[in-house]
């Protein structure tokens, strides 16, 4: 999973900053040897397909209205992430039959 971390940079346990702009990747995601917590900051661009179904993944309580704003790198397919995502989640919790 690869993240850029978007222009207001990502407050860390309150006394670190993470600069816009930097690059991260791992699982969980660390910088300058520091585990960071999850998720990443809704303005984190997704820069590949493992991150952009985590960032929805995080993001699902509240999927109608924060799922819009997640913004994912211009070469990830967002149709396919989220037909992804969204069908793991019916699988997760599947409605029950009607009647």
């Amino acid at each position: 999973m690869i993240f850029q971390i978007g222009p207001q940079g990502w407050p860390v346990g309150g006394q670190w900053l993470v600069p816009p702009s930097t690059i991260l990747n791992g699982n969980p995601p660390t910088w300058n040897g520091m585990v960071l917590s999850t998720p990443m900051p809704m303005d984190a661009i997704a820069m590949d397909t493992a991150g952009a179904q985590q960032m929805l993944q995080w993001y699902s309580q509240d999927y109608g209205r924060l799922w819009p704003q997640i913004v994912f790198h211009p070469s990830v397919n967002r149709a396919a992430v989220f037909a992804t995502v969204t069908s793991q989640m019916n699988w997760a919790h599947p409605t029950p039959p009607p009647g």
